[in-house]
């Protein structure tokens, strides 16, 4: 009986502390906590999702605990492991979690799940505007998002051709909607003062910023604006094509550039559409070219240009010239760097001719004759970037010739890096634009930019256009700031690639190394998660909140039993008394971010145990006495044989007198 009273005490002193606190996954004091692994998950919605969750280490008895989960299954794995899997997640806020309930505390831990939608769709347009843009208006451009989850993680961004404009804004929207992790529709808005470097194609880019991974990107549609310069405003007027235009009959040789040019002023500035007669695509250029004219090039060439005041329109006829001996250069091509020699050989006419119907133009160099139908053109140092020398011959008045096609190169003098608009460190999660200036390079439609981190490549990015002289030309990579990004150097690297009659390896400038350094928020030790602390009195105390950041971090402690801050990352009590029961918390914080945490401690009283020890000790105390009684009893009756107890004890027999008959 004393045992079972002694049972039925400690049972009662323990449901009544259990009972004294709420079961919370985040807030019950458990010594033996549940552990997801991994102990986040981001999926794709209809993706597969697993997780593992360890019961408890100290081993728990079957039934005792499991998986809660909204959807899918839970496997056995061993005696404290399960295992939630879900072919196809369809729950966006309903995280399974993980419990056991040892002696009658329950303990669990939720597994953080962020199930993600990219954008079904991304358009941008102005807000409350149609039509050209007035230089020094006022206007809103409107990026809409359709159905992304979860919202708290979109990012949008506008742009202006390759050039960063700026993070869209959701004026207060997108705030309230913080904590929604289903699928919504959000608009993004960036404001904008118009000014002639807005002509041009806008558009905006919405990244789901999930963590490590490379993020889902969607773009929407290039949106075209025409900026009215401030004069516009009160002179409009039709397109007018310039003087040179009027020359509409082109005769061409067979394998020479065709050049057609349908330049025009007007306000607005005007458009072009060329209609071509050997082919249903259509150019949109001023000036229309053809790099080696065949046969097939002949024909009407139709250029349309207007604005809103007219449409102008002019025909260009053009025409072969069929020769029957067409001179031939050896080599067709030739590729010199500036200041260098060059030569080639020209074959003027195969059939014969007189020495006085051939030669070659050139705008520099020297021609000498090397054979009776043969010349060579050689110079000593070149130095005309655009002005390539042609071979023809003259017989019986028709009028044959033939262009040696010489790209003049000359590498990079100088290629930088560095980030648009902006000094000094990287804000973590902020958006910002890598430029590549490359100086003094030429021709510009062989260079190849490419950007890297490290040795990792980054986009490698090229300028098509026709231009032959030497630019300064800049490209453009934007990127997100992440941690990993600290202190990694990124460059860029100009090369030209010339062709298989180019130098090998071709010529390759690299800018310096500039060096990132990324702010970013403050990160929790993984130890600093046991936030439920039991500790008997007269122990010592030790609560860890250490963590790293850039720059490093501060630490502010609120204590449950005094006014007084700490602001170390380690905070400790050297004897710990009940007063120091409480939550003690923690803040983290440098220039980007705070976080927080709750470290929940419990002390074991002397009293309770003091109980305990005294129960404990009655009922042993009890236990002997017993014991002492039996064995006593039992060794008298093997020395005397078998008695009863009454006898033992002496207890008399009673006699009752029966009435005799």
């Amino acid at each position: 009986m004393s045992s079972s009273f002694y049972a039925f005490l400690v049972l009662f002193l323990w449901n009544f502390l259990s009972d004294s606190q709420a079961f919370d996954c985040k807030e019950h004091v458990c010594e033996d906590n549940p552990e997801f692994t991994p102990s986040t998950l981001v999926v794709k919605y209809g993706k597969p999702a697993f997780a593992t969750c360890e019961a408890c280490k100290k081993g728990c008895q079957i039934g005792a605990f499991n998986i809660e989960r909204s959807e899918g299954i839970v496997v056995e794995d061993s005696e404290t492991k399960r295992t939630w899997r879900v072919t196809h997640i369809t729950q966006w806020d309903k995280d399974p979690y993980c419990y056991n309930n040892l002696n009658g505390t329950f303990c669990c831990t939720t597994l953080d799940v962020t199930v993600y939608q990219p954008p079904q769709e991304v358009s941008i347009g102005f807000v409350n505007h149609t039509g050209p843009l007035m230089e020094g208006g006022r206007y809103t451009l409107q990026c809409a998002v359709q159905d992304v989850a979860p919202i708290k993680n979109l990012d949008v961004t506008f742009y202006k051709g390759q050039i960063y404009l700026g993070q869209g804004e959701s004026k207060g929207q997108r705030e309230s909607k913080t904590d929604q992790r289903t699928p919504v529709n959000e608009s993004f808005f960036l404001s904008l003062t118009a000014s002639k470097e807005h002509n041009g194609e806008f558009w905006c880019e919405a990244t789901l910023l999930l963590g490590a991974e490379f993020p889902p990107v969607e773009k929407s549609q290039r949106l075209t604006a025409t900026v009215y310069c401030e004069y516009v405003k009160n002179q409009i007027y039709g397109p007018k094509l310039d003087t040179s235009a009027n020359q509409t009959s082109v005769t061409v040789n067979k394998g020479e550039t065709l050049q057609l040019k349908c330049s025009a002023v007007g306000n607005p500035e005007p458009s072009y559409t060329w209609i071509l007669p050997s082919s249903n695509n259509i150019s949109h250029e001023s000036v229309y070219m053809v790099k080696s004219v065949s046969s097939e090039h002949e024909g009407k060439y139709i250029c349309c240009v207007s604005n809103i005041v007219r449409d102008v329109q002019i025909t260009f006829n053009v025409k072969e010239h069929v020769c029957e001996d067409n001179p031939e250069f050896t080599p067709s091509t030739l590729v010199v760097k500036y200041g260098d020699p060059a030569f080639a050989t020209c074959e003027a006419c195969k059939k014969g001719c007189r020495s006085d119907v051939f030669d070659i133009e050139k705008s520099e160099g020297i021609v000498l004759k090397d054979g009776e139908t043969k010349l060579t053109w050689n110079v000593t140092h070149i130095t005309q970037w655009d002005k390539d020398p042609y071979c023809f011959n003259n017989l019986n008045g028709t009028f044959c010739c033939t262009t040696l096609d010489v790209t003049v190169y000359q590498p990079p003098q100088e290629v930088s890096i560095g980030f648009v608009s902006h000094t000094g460190p990287l804000m973590e999660g902020g958006r910002y634009t890598l430029q590549c200036a490359v100086q003094n390079v030429a021709p510009i439609k062989n260079l190849v930019v490419t950007f890297y981190k490290g040795q990792m490549t980054l986009d490698p990015q090229q300028f098509l256009t026709d231009h032959r002289t030497p630019v300064n030309k800049s490209f453009f990579l934007s990127l997100t700031a992440k941690e990993e990004f600290n202190g990694e150097e990124f460059w860029c690297e100009a090369t030209l690639e010339l062709g298989p009659g180019g130098p090998k390896p071709p010529p390759v400038v690299k800018s310096q190394r500039l060096t990132a350094t990324v702010h970013y928020g403050p990160k929790l030790d993984t130890s600093a998660n046991q936030t439920s602390v039991t500790v008997n009195e007269g122990e010592t105390l030790q609560l860890n909140c250490s963590a790293v950041g850039n720059p490093e971090p501060s630490y502010t402690w609120i204590l449950p039993f005094s006014n007084n801050i700490s602001h170390e990352s380690v905070y400790m009590v050297k004897s710990v008394s009940s007063e120091h029961e409480g939550n003690y918390i923690c803040s983290v914080s440098n220039i980007v971010r705070e976080e927080k945490i709750t470290f929940n401690v419990k002390v074991n009283s002397h009293k309770i145990n003091v109980l305990i020890a005294c129960l404990v000790s009655l009922a042993v105390a009890i236990l002997i006495i017993i014991t002492f009684c039996v064995v006593y009893q039992r060794l008298k009756n093997k020395r005397t044989g078998n008695y009863n107890l009454k006898d033992v004890f002496r207890f008399r027999s009673r006699h009752f007198l029966v009435p005799a008959e």
